[in-house]
């Protein structure tokens, strides 16, 4: 995730009711030391004269000696206000620890959480990223990021029912969002069951949202397990052409190859294999057609 993009959370929160809500926290206490009160009134200070990394400093070193969580939100606020999301960030966990019933920042950070989780899955790490959707939804039942999350995560891994449950629930939350309908479509089209549902569902996340690459091939992929090849080549040629993703090249691939075209297929999961050798899904696939990985494993530009 960009530091734009980040920034961008950072300052709608700050604009939102969520920051101006009033949260009644546990407060420690403390004795008014000389220490306190010098911090305290050099952050003040350093924010009335414009000089927000001093405050900034100031008031985390606060939350950290005293674990009064009013100086993380002070801290928080002193830098979404000096467009430092990584900061805001860092004021942010910390306010979280010293009140676990603090909001104050809480979006950002779990765009955060999410943000690293897809970099893990992006590195094939998926048991972390699979403990981070858990925690979230330890946490907020109804987090559609988590869910979307937890619904690849757990897929890759292995436990179908979880995935399932996910992409219901999430479905459940947001019944006309384009990517809960085409997760769960697209899930039960991978795994062969419910297919007129799947149709269905994919279907509708295509009104919604049309000519949207990964969508495109859930169309194509669905009308293959239907056994509808002839529909399902040009939605998957088309979908390629948009997004060339290892996946959708795995996708078409099998298709050329079930329809008989297999110089083609070969050519296309080579294609696939460049752009990601490391492809568990192009590999389970190969396997499963009864290709050697000897033929698709060539060097770019032979």
């Amino acid at each position: 995730m960009s530091q734009f993009k980040l920034l961008s959370i950072a300052l709608l929160a700050a604009c939102s009711p969520v920051f101006a809500q009033s949260v009644v926290y546990d407060l420690p206490k403390n004795k008014l030391t000389a220490e306190i009160t010098h911090l305290t009134i050099v952050g003040d200070l350093a924010r009335d004269r414009k000089q927000p990394e001093i405050a900034y400093q100031a008031y985390m070193l606060l939350a950290n000696k005293t674990r009064d969580p009013r100086y993380a939100e002070l801290a928080y606020k002193v830098a979404v206000a000096d467009n430092k999301p990584q900061s805001a960030i860092d004021a942010a966990v910390v306010l979280k620890q010293l009140a676990p019933n603090a909001v104050l920042g809480q979006d950002l950070v779990n765009q955060v959480k999410i943000s690293n989780a897809y970099a893990l899955i992006d590195k094939q790490q998926y048991r972390p990223a699979y403990n981070a959707a858990l925690e979230m939804l330890k946490q907020d039942p109804k987090n559609v990021a988590a869910l979307s999350l937890l619904t690849s995560v757990a897929d890759s891994l292995g436990y179908d029912d979880e995935s399932l449950q996910a992409a219901e629930t999430w479905l459940k939350l947001e019944p006309e969002n384009p990517e809960a309908l085409n997760s769960l479509g697209y899930f039960l089209a991978n795994k062969n069951m419910r297919l007129t549902e799947a149709e269905q569902l994919i279907n509708k996340a295509n009104t919604i949202k049309p000519n949207t690459p990964y969508i495109m091939d859930s169309m194509g992929w669905v009308a293959y397990r239907q056994g509808r090849l002839s529909d399902a080549l040009p939605l998957l040629k088309q979908a390629v052409i948009m997004e060339p993703h290892e996946d959708v090249l795995t996708h078409l691939g099998e298709v050329l190859w079930q329809s008989g075209v297999h110089e083609a297929a070969i050519k296309t999961f080579q294609t696939a294999f460049q752009t990601n050798a490391y492809s568990q899904n192009l590999r389970d696939t190969l396997e499963r057609l009864g290709i050697a990985l000897s033929l698709v494993n060539i060097k770019k530009g032979k």
